[in-house]
């Protein structure tokens, strides 16, 4: 395995930060400011953040978005981070890229909607520091 597909502390901490957008709750407009100032330090560019969230975190976790009886508290994080791992090392997602693809586009807007909210507030604390 090449070091390109290892997760860094920082992409760590993103991960399951970023996997409170699955949870199956109403996020207050506090809990996204809170996610937000809690990415800021980790100092990854938005875009990236983006990135994971979209083709790392979304494949695995949208299922939670169908269920009733979703998760609420949060993912055990090692499963989690040793799913993303085999996402980025390539294990089992060629066959899956296009479903992703079409999952996102009907589903993707629960996420989506959210992420903007964080990635307002990312803005926010940059622009706060300049």
């Amino acid at each position: 395995m090449s070091t390109a597909d290892q997760v860094t502390q920082q992409e760590r901490q993103a991960y399951i930060i970023l996997s409170e957008l699955f949870l199956d709750k109403d996020h207050t407009p506090l809990e996204l400011h809170y996610l937000s100032t809690s990415l800021r330090p980790l100092g990854i560019p938005a875009a990236t953040l983006q990135h994971m969230l979209r083709h790392d975190l979304f494949p695995i976790l949208y299922p939670n978005l169908l269920s009733v009886a979703g998760e609420w508290q949060g993912f055990d994080e090692d499963w989690l981070l040793q799913k993303v791992q085999d996402r980025r090392s390539g294990r089992g997602v060629a066959r899956w890229m296009k479903l992703d693809g079409v999952v996102w586009y009907l589903m993707g807007h629960m996420v989506q909607s959210l992420w903007d909210k964080v990635k307002e507030g990312l803005n926010d604390g940059l622009n706060a520091r300049l």
